[in-house]
């Protein structure tokens, strides 16, 4: 079997699991259980990804790491933007 087989089944694997947080924060807009630490780390792990995919020339592993990375930002984005209390400015 192709490592290529593995390398798309981890992939689809790492995307979905994290739809369900996206979805949950999507619909509640609540983030206080969150950490934003670890959302900073797994940003961070996400690049590396990235960058590992490039270096392999692995297009799974690029292209799902870089999905990743966005829904990593908006989690980001949520625990700081709800974090400093703008919700409630505007």
């Amino acid at each position: 079997m192709s490592t290529n087989v593995f390398s798309l089944g981890g992939c689809i694997i790492w995307f979905v699991t994290y739809i369900p947080q996206i979805y949950k924060v999507y619909k509640t807009n609540e983030v206080k259980a969150l950490s934003l630490t670890t959302f900073i780390l797994l940003a961070i792990g996400t690049i590396f990804w990235f960058i590992h995919g490039i270096l392999k020339k692995n297009i799974y592993i690029s292209i799902t790491s870089t999905l990743v990375l966005i829904m990593h930002l908006y989690i980001l984005y949520k625990i700081i933007y709800k974090n400093n209390n703008y919700s409630e400015m505007t």
